[in-house]
């Protein structure tokens, strides 16, 4: 985290706008910190003697002597607030002037802006909320869709959380009986231990939320599709025809894209980020065009869904089969392009060649015809869609929780074939727990603290 003071920890009082900046109805701004309540007076006046705590009190609200709003105050007294701290949030009118002005004025008067996830951080500091909550925070508000929010407040509500406290109890209690065979050398039968049956269960918990880990993460941001082929395929005139506008500039000649377009639209409510790519060309004729093809190339290893387009007025060529080399096993439909001015052996070439994939063909130039595209879309979200969710887990969650699933592999075959000594399982044990720690904050580093709330917006 860049930044000129350390976020461990600073006992001042803070503030920021914690509403997005621009004019709406309203702007938010909270502070938090010891002298909260003393900042919200230094510049309201009127306000009665003492405040109402959770309730709204009208004030106004004064900057250098001169009154800039009429606004609603409400205090939090500590430790009944967000942060653990006391905490004062203004609302007023969202004139971004009047919000400026106001921030002015209070860090005119001891009170410094908040970092980024600072507020979120020091509800963490004060057991407020554990890290793998403080996550969540963030991941709620930058989800893209209905199914992310709800995998989001899955996980602010403690999903995650109550899973692994349950799990470290069952290790601390595993960890008795192996330090007691270690203790007493006396003949335990550690497989039956009820401890063991609990650690193992958490181990197949983990390894479905990995295995989930890839499809929440599309329910959370949205399908990736990339619309992939050779050059002049007309790639491009499918992208504007399932955006049903004229994004991407069409000509005859090849090599019209030279780098990737990017639009989102939706297919029944959730959104689709649609990706238009430069067409593969093994002749490429300049280092613009070659490094387009390459970008395109590394969009296709980074996508869920690929549309791999083929023309149906020519013969398949080479540069059709390095295509289908770059998609590979990745899920993809076959889409034959053209299908109104097909040359019929070229057509029947494609349909042997490619008839039992996922398979379509469509007009995408002339009146588009490109329902069979927009059904492969449908089907796919509602497959995933249909999916049980879980709660959402970061990409830190998700290599702590895979170390810790080996671990635990490894400890619960030890233990039950008897195979590995009690003071290595002891220690993978420990290890285990450690791992458990780091998940929800017990044990971290101020780095790693960093580069967690970092990624916050401000005034959160």
């Amino acid at each position: 985290m860049t930044r000129n003071r350390d976020l461990q920890l600073e006992d001042d009082t803070i503030a920021a706008l914690s509403t997005p900046p621009g004019v709406s109805a309203i702007a938010v701004i909270r502070i938090s910190g010891p002298d909260a309540l003393k900042a919200l007076r230094a510049c309201a006046s009127g306000m009665p003697g003492s405040l109402i705590p959770r309730t709204a009190t009208l004030v106004y609200l004064s900057c250098q002597g001169r009154m800039v709003d009429q606004a609603l105050a409400t205090w939090f007294p500590a430790p009944n607030s967000y942060t653990g701290e006391d905490v004062v949030e203004i609302s007023l009118h969202g004139n971004p002037l009047v919000a400026e002005a106001l921030l002015a004025e209070l860090f005119r008067n001891e009170t410094r802006q908040a970092l980024p996830g600072e507020f979120t951080f020091r509800a963490f500091q004060n057991g407020k909320l554990d890290l793998v909550q403080a996550e969540a925070v963030n991941e709620l508000i930058h989800a893209r869709t209905r199914f992310g929010v709800d995998m989001a407040l899955a996980s602010l509500e403690g999903g995650l959380s109550r899973r692994m406290k349950a799990l470290r109890a069952a290790m601390i209690e595993l960890g008795v009986a192996l330090e007691t065979q270690l203790e007493f050398a006396e003949d335990q039968f550690l497989g039956e231990i009820p401890a063991l049956q609990a650690v193992d269960g958490a181990r197949g918990e983990i390894q479905v939320i990995l295995e989930n880990a890839e499809f929440n993460d599309i329910l959370r941001r949205g399908l990736r599709v990339v619309i992939a082929g050779r050059a002049n395929v007309g790639k491009s005139s499918l992208f504007n025809a399932l955006l049903r506008r004229e994004r991407a500039l069409v000509a005859p000649q090849p090599g019209t894209t030279r780098d990737f377009l990017s639009e989102t639209f939706y297919v029944e409510g959730f959104p689709v980020e649609l990706i238009d790519v430069a067409g593969w060309n093994r002749g490429a004729r300049d280092d613009l065009e070659a490094r387009g093809i390459r970008s395109g190339s590394d969009r296709i290893a980074q996508s869920d869904i690929v549309l791999f387009v083929l023309d149906a007025s020519e013969p398949l060529q080479e540069a059709d089969r390095d295509v289908e080399r770059m998609v590979g096993t990745r899920p993809h439909q076959v889409v034959a392009n053209k299908i109104d001015v097909a040359n019929l052996n070229s057509l029947e070439q494609i349909r042997n060649a490619y008839g039992s994939d996922e398979y379509c063909e469509i007009s995408a130039r002339e009146d588009p015809q490109v329902d069979g595209v927009r059904e492969f879309l449908s089907r796919s979200i509602r497959g995933l869609t249909e999916r049980e969710m879980d709660f959402a887990i970061s990409s830190r969650q998700r290599d702590l929780l895979r170390e810790l699933g080996a671990i635990l592999d490894l400890l619960t075959r030890g233990i039950r074939s008897g195979s590995g000594s009690m003071e290595l399982l002891a220690e993978e044990l420990r290890h285990g727990l450690d791992f458990i720690g780091r998940l929800t904050g017990e044990v971290t580093t101020e780095e790693v603290l960093g580069e967690i709330f970092s990624s916050f917006c401000i005034g959160k």
